[in-house]
């Protein structure tokens, strides 16, 4: 269960317009091989999902939280309300320190793409969950952030 929600708490705030993930052209080359739906789960400002929905890709975001200056891409929604289709892959870019990914991601059987810095995993990510991932590729971010395939492979063929 979220730990918000488990806490009776309402965590939709208003917050100023920050950035953690900036997406490179690698990153954007790299999501060419998923032709599924793409949900963007702790969006942010939504420049992630901006950029897949401009090349293309089925891309929605959901964020607890509505951005000053915020794209028009972004649901304000817990990520545990969605209605997660089958074929849905679920994207999370950095930074998760609170262990609410890994909340979902049990909750949930989708296919999971997670982009984060290599330092943070041990913080971000359980070694269970570490132990069956995937690398992708690196250097997808203005950072060095690799991307991860946690979970499936709804790739094209």
């Amino acid at each position: 269960m979220n730990m918000f929600k488990a806490l009776g708490m309402d965590m939709c705030l208003e917050l100023p317009s920050q950035k953690f993930f900036e997406p490179n052209e690698k990153f954007f080359e790299c999501m060419k091989r998923f032709d599924k739906t793409i949900v963007d789960v702790g969006a942010g400002m939504g420049q992630v999902t901006k950029g897949l929905c401009e090349r293309g890709h089925l891309c929605v975001g959901i964020d607890n939280n509505y951005r000053e200056g915020q794209y028009g891409y972004i649901l304000t929604m817990d990520a545990f309300d969605y209605p997660y289709k089958k074929d849905t892959i679920i994207l999370v870019c950095r930074p998760n320190h609170s262990g609410w990914v890994e909340d979902l991601f049990e909750e949930t059987n989708q296919t999971f793409i997670y982009v984060g810095l290599e330092h943070n995993l041990d913080i971000d990510l359980s070694s269970d969950i570490r132990s069956d991932m995937k690398l992708l590729a690196s250097n997808v971010g203005d950072d060095g952030e690799n991307m991860y395939l946690l979970r499936g492979c709804y790739e094209k063929h």
